[in-house]
């Protein structure tokens, strides 16, 4: 097994002989990031999974609505809003987007269709 130190000095070698002009964002592996990866495409991720939501849940409150598309887009805003309100608390309280946050914004979408 590797020493950690010789794995730090050896990504560090690596970034800095691959960053000459191309931007690369290297994450060092350590106890703090352990899943390094998922910083890299986590905000991706996210806008995909509430988009694909919110389109599935117009389009099934739409057709249970009787084809009423105003209902349906205010029931989106309205989710859409709570939404926002849940990143910007999670911004006062210092809390970064992760796999676990993004898993609980995505619960929470699913919490509130249930409720409405």
């Amino acid at each position: 097994m590797i020493h950690m130190n010789f794995k730090i000095i050896l990504f560090f070698h690596i970034g800095k002989y691959l960053n000459f002009d191309v931007k690369i964002y290297i994450f060092f592996p350590s106890v703090f990031y352990v899943y390094y990866d998922q910083y890299l495409s986590i905000w991706r991720d996210l806008i995909v999974n509430l988009s694909l939501s919110f389109a599935a849940v117009f389009l099934i409150t739409c057709i249970l609505l009787g084809f009423d598309i105003h209902t349906s887009f205010l029931i989106i805003l309205c989710i859409f809003m709570i939404i926002i309100d849940m990143l910007g608390v999670m911004y006062l309280w210092n809390i970064e987007l992760n796999a676990i946050s993004v898993v609980n914004i995505v619960m929470v979408r699913t919490c509130l269709m249930h409720n409405d």
